[in-house]
């Protein structure tokens, strides 16, 4: 399987491998949402099998099941991660992600998240300001 980062930038030095050590691995059929625009972020994902949709959500259009979603913006395949956005910045999901296909993920909660990429973002800053004073 290799890695990609067509989606989501990890910050410098952080290695999808690394976070799949701590990560729990999720199933979930076609049509489940994984988390609507506004919630709170509480994990970070790495689609191991299948596809996920990322919608827009509208107020103007027809409600099915209590879910209003607009159009997919977005879609992440297998080696694709998301959802570090809401992590990293403490505010709500910026879209709504549901499977397109039954799939499997890699999930790697809040805290865990952090300390696995808070000690390396400031081994690059350090490294950033050293290198600013050359």
């Amino acid at each position: 399987l290799s890695w990609s980062r067509e989606f989501v930038k990890l910050p410098e030095g952080v290695k999808l491998a690394q976070l799949c050590r701590v990560a729990l691995l999720e199933e979930h059929s076609a049509g489940t949402v994984l988390f609507r625009q506004g919630d709170p972020g509480e994990m970070f994902f790495i689609v191991f099998e299948g596809e996920v949709g990322f919608y827009k959500e509208v107020e103007h259009m027809q409600q099915k099941e209590g879910l209003v979603i607009g159009e997919c913006v977005h879609r992440a395949c297998i080696g694709s991660s998301f959802g570090e956005l809401a992590l990293r910045s403490g505010l709500g999901r910026t879209l709504t992600a549901k499977a397109h296909t039954d799939i499997k993920l890699m999930v790697v909660q809040r805290d865990t998240y952090h300390r696995a990429v808070t000690p390396l973002e400031h081994k690059v800053r350090a490294r950033e300001a050293i290198d600013a004073l050359r």
